[in-house]
């Protein structure tokens, strides 16, 4: 099957809200892409609307790497002042 030249509406809100691997999902299960037709599809529509920049969500690996800087911050305050 070819890839759409339009992307439906779910697919570009869920671009517009940062979530580039729903878009994929939900444009193969539109049309009945693989997955390398729908990852180009999106791509190309996210290339020709640059005000549409998908949001890195870091969650929990930010958070774990937050907590371990701010214990080796702690451990060499301690460490130094006794």
């Amino acid at each position: 099957m070819e890839t759409p030249s339009e992307l439906p509406a779910e697919v570009v809100q869920a671009l517009q809200d940062g979530r580039k691997v729903t878009a994929i999902k939900r444009l193969r299960k539109r049309h009945g892409l693989g997955l390398k037709d729908a990852k180009d599809a999106v791509d190309s529509y996210l290339a020709a609307h640059p005000n549409i920049t998908p949001r890195r969500d870091y969650g929990l690996g930010r958070a774990i790497l937050i907590i371990v800087v701010s214990a080796a911050v702690y451990g060499a305050y301690r460490l130094y002042t006794g």
